[in-house]
């Protein structure tokens, strides 16, 4: 099995260089991380960590600044409309992100309804295995404990990771993970409405490309057979580069070595200052490549 990108250390070791800076400006983290296999023990299964979860990523942006509404999400009703493979994986990565969204907000009401979704996109895609009758019943005993849905989300997530990888469909892998990318992203700047103080949830949009990078090299591999794919990552590579838009030049070279669990890498603190110019065309960016595979009324894909 190929070496796995250990992009799960990414969010802790740009939070811990957060919280050592102690400043009030945005200043963000830039890490190389090399190619490390990286494995863990969770009971006895054994979990490749390749990318974050929606859950994490979400938790990482989230701030008293962000505030919750259902408009921002991807109406269910669409989970039945999606007829293609490829946009249904690239949807159940979008209702993932939704659902960790609706649980760091502790949204009951709406919570059933889109675990609802992934479940039903993720049964059309044989993920059985992972979203079962003892998932189903364990949610329905839950249906009214947020931090319970919570929880069994993100182990229903991390179980479907482990499947899909063990597998050998980490092609069905990285399209999810990119809808997870697409959705997170889009719930961070869709309700920002200018950029004079917000720029913290900016920086923190920033910090995403460390992950976002690795998934289009990750993608690399289905690209030379698979033309959906190949298109999915270069609109990737579009959203990257407005992610970019939001660098500086440092005004001084400060280098930090970070200890990460086993592991310590280096860090180069960097400003991030978004301008009105650059943010518009990153949130005009996020919504053109959202709605172009979120919409089931575009043109079949």
């Amino acid at each position: 099995m190929r070496r796995l990108y250990a992009q799960i250390l990414i969010l802790s070791v740009s939070l811990v260089v957060s919280c050592q800076q102690g400043a009030k400006e945005p200043e963000q983290s830039v890490v190389n991380l090399s190619d490390i296999e990286v494995t863990t023990q969770i009971g006895r299964r054994k979990i490749y960590y390749r990318f974050p979860s929606p859950n994490d990523l979400i938790s990482y942006i989230k701030s008293e600044q962000l505030v919750y509404s259902e408009l921002f999400l991807n109406p269910t009703d669409n989970a039945d409309r999606y007829l293609g493979s490829r946009l249904q994986l690239f949807n159940l990565g979008v209702f993932s992100a939704d659902f960790a969204f609706i649980t760091v907000f502790k949204n009951l009401s709406h919570a059933a309804k889109y675990f609802g979704a992934v479940e039903k996109i993720a049964y059309k895609n044989g993920l059985s295995p992972v979203f079962n009758e003892s998932l189903r019943a364990k949610v329905q005993r839950n249906q009214n404990n947020m931090d319970s849905l919570s929880a069994i989300a993100r182990d229903s997530y991390v179980d479907m990771v482990n499947h899909l990888t063990l597998s050998g469909r980490e092609k069905q892998l990285a399209i999810i993970s990119a809808g997870g990318y697409v959705e997170v992203l889009h719930l961070s700047v869709v309700q920002i409405d200018n950029t004079t103080d917000k720029q913290p949830i900016l920086a923190r949009v920033y910090d995403q490309r460390l992950g976002l990078e690795n998934l289009i090299r990750f993608m690399n591999d289905y690209t030379t057979d698979d033309n959906w794919v190949l298109e999915l990552q270069n609109d990737l590579k579009e959203l990257l580069a407005a992610i970019r838009l939001g660098e500086s030049e440092p005004t001084q070279t400060e280098t930090k070595e970070v200890s990460a669990g086993e592991f310590t890498v280096t860090a180069q603190v960097k400003p991030v200052v978004y301008s009105a110019e650059s943010y518009t065309k990153l949130k005009t960016t996020i919504l053109k490549i959202r709605n172009k595979y979120t919409n089931p009324f575009l043109q079949e894909r």
